[in-house]
């Protein structure tokens, strides 16, 4: 499944060794994964922030103008919920990305000429 997420993204191209061919570099097989795993958490991580964040904005009103102060005891328990899941979400989303952008660094130091 990961790897079909990957190929979706980035197309079919494969070496006879069976490494995925970009335009200018190769992805080994656990590359491809962390590459899916990375793709499929920063997706979920930020769906979940931004629909709790919504929820938040509609069930009190806030704008960048009005922002209500309520105290925490007296919020109801589906306030709370969401606003425990803002923390991890967020913190999925952005560690995601970077673990993404460090395998795409060991991406960019393999071109494909040393397939050759």
């Amino acid at each position: 499944m990961l790897g079909s997420i990957v190929r979706a993204i980035h197309g079919e191209s494969r070496s006879p060794e069976g490494y995925l061919l970009l335009k200018r570099s190769y992805v080994l097989p656990d590359q491809e994964r962390a590459l899916g795993w990375g793709y499929i958490a920063g997706a979920m991580g930020c769906v979940i922030f931004l629909a709790a964040m919504a929820y938040l904005a509609a069930k009190f009103g806030v704008t960048s103008y009005r922002r209500p102060r309520i105290p925490w005891a007296m919020l109801s328990l589906d306030a709370r919920i969401a606003l425990v899941m803002l923390f991890p979400a967020f913190v999925i989303g952005w560690l995601s990305f970077f673990r993404v952008g460090l395998v795409w660094q060991a991406i960019a130091g393999q071109p494909r000429s040393d397939l050759d």
